[in-house]
């Protein structure tokens, strides 16, 4: 009896060349050395990032001005007619020294010396003077003072003749005038009056004369001139 064999066509195994295989690793180790160099690169970029911030943060830190207050700098203040001379001292060299009146913008003046002194106008009213010395390593002194400030005289000295003439006045009342003429003092009271004349002679040719005027309450106005003769 014949028999009918069926058989089904074995196909071959389809097999990878070698070729492509070491490509496919040759390719796959460099993507995998790129991305190891770049992870390695940007940890590198971090850490060197880190560190510049930490020093440039130290820097910053001792570059930072000290100040520093220095029982050692002394600060006096005294009222002189309608001014505060502040006079500074200090074991070092004093730099500078700035004053304000209440809470308005300061007003700086260089000393450059271990000593010195400035004079303040008293602005009319109650107010409160601030000075601050500050030497050259940042050492620095405050002083704080009220001040009742006063207007000053009027003043006006001209000449008529052979004479010279002072008129003044003040809202709150004159006490005195003092005049040096060619070297020699004079005194004139005049008792509160609000206006005042007065009037005195010139001596022959030039002559130097300086007048001063003072209210009741110390402020004083100042003229100096050479009036011929």
């Amino acid at each position: 009896m014949n028999q009918i064999l069926t058989t089904k066509a074995v196909r071959p195994k389809k097999t990878v060349p070698l070729k492509t295989v070491i490509v496919f690793f040759g390719i796959s180790m460099i993507i995998f050395g790129i991305c190891m160099v770049t992870s390695g690169s940007y940890a590198m970029y971090k850490s060197a990032s880190t560190r510049t911030s930490k020093k440039t943060q130290n820097t910053s830190q001792n570059n930072t001005t000290q100040t520093s207050t220095n029982s050692n700098i002394q600060i006096h203040l005294a009222v002189e007619g309608s001014n505060i001379k502040a006079t500074v001292v200090g074991e070092t060299e004093i730099d500078f020294v700035t004053y304000k009146w209440d809470e308005e913008e300061e007003t700086t003046e260089a000393i450059n010396n271990v000593s010195g002194e400035i004079e303040i106008e008293i602005p009319s009213g109650e107010h409160t003077l601030t000075v601050t010395a500050v030497d050259i390593n940042n050492n620095e002194k405050t002083e704080t003072r009220p001040v009742k400030g006063v207007t000053k005289p009027k003043l006006e000295v001209t000449q008529d003749g052979s004479e010279f003439v002072i008129d003044a006045s003040d809202e709150i009342g004159l006490d005195r005038f003092e005049f040096i003429l060619n070297g020699k003092g004079y005194l004139v009271r005049v008792e509160g009056e609000k206006e005042k004349q007065f009037r005195y002679p010139l001596e022959e040719g030039d002559n130097t004369l300086e007048v001063t005027a003072y209210n009741t309450e110390g402020a004083t106005e100042q003229f100096k001139a050479i009036c011929h003769n």
